[in-house]
This record gives structure tokens, C-alpha cells and sequence, in this order.
């Protein structure tokens, strides 16, 4: 497994740039996981409010992981919590799987195994905190 500085540096960018695409573009880039209803003004809302929470969530846990919020124990809060908004996020895309596209449900699954890296990644954070 890779450092968990560094793992947790390229989720957080990660999560940056998917949060700026959502927020910049929710049809096109909620359309392949959530089929036809991210084109609705409602999805819209969903898409959105996901990509704001990915932008920040993202920004924040960057600003800790380089020292410029709070500490190396910041930081590990802020990836777990990452991890389990990954983990909300996949078990329900996984639940709703016969009503999403196929993108969805390996989006699904990616977001579970996400959310297994992730607090495995703060434990080994806090770990050296």
C-alpha cells in the first residue's frame, strides 16, 4: 500500500477535481452513475450538493495534510470521514443497482473500496499524529 500521506494526497485531489466537475457540469458527469435523473432540475440538486461536499471535503483534508489547518490528527479525522461519505455513498449506489447504470454500480463499487484505503489510510495517519 502506498504512504498513507500520499494516498491520502491524490484522494483528496481527487475528490477535488470530481467535486468541481459536478459542480460545473452535473448532467454530464451525474449522467453516467445516476442515469436520466441527473438531467432532471432535482438531480441537478443531488449532483451538486455531492460536489460541493466532495470539493470541500477534499480542500480541507489537502489544507491538513500540508500543515495549514490544524494537525496530522486533522487530518486523519478529515480522511475518515472522507472514507465514510465513500462508504454511504457506495452502499447506496450499490443498493439502488437494478435503477443505475452499469457506471453506477462500478462507481459503487469503487467508492467501497475507496472507503476500505481511506480509514485504513487515517488509522496510520493518527497513528504517526
Amino acid at each position: 500500500m502506498a504512504s498513507p500521506d500520499g494516498l491520502s494526497t491524490a484522494v483528496a485531489a481527487g475528490r477535488v477535481g470530481v467535486g468541481a466537475a459536478l459542480l460545473g457540469a452535473p448532467a454530464a458527469t451525474g449522467r453516467p452513475w445516476l442515469g436520466a435523473p441527473a438531467e432532471t432540475a432535482a438531480g441537478g440538486v443531488a449532483v451538486r450538493a455531492l460536489g460541493v461536499r466532495d470539493l470541500a471535503l477534499g480542500a480541507l483534508t489537502l489544507a491538513a495534510l500540508t500543515g495549514r489547518l490544524g494537525s496530522r490528527s486533522t487530518a486523519a479525522t478529515l480522511v475518515a470521514a472522507s472514507a465514510f461519505c465513500d462508504l454511504v455513498d457506495g452502499v447506496a449506489l450499490l443498493a439502488a443497482r437494478k435503477e443505475v447504470p452499469g457506471a453506477g454500480v462500478a462507481t459503487g463499487v469503487l467508492a467501497v473500496a475507496s472507503a476500505g484505503l481511506g480509514l485504513a489510510a487515517a488509522r496510520q495517519l493518527r497513528a504517526t499524529a
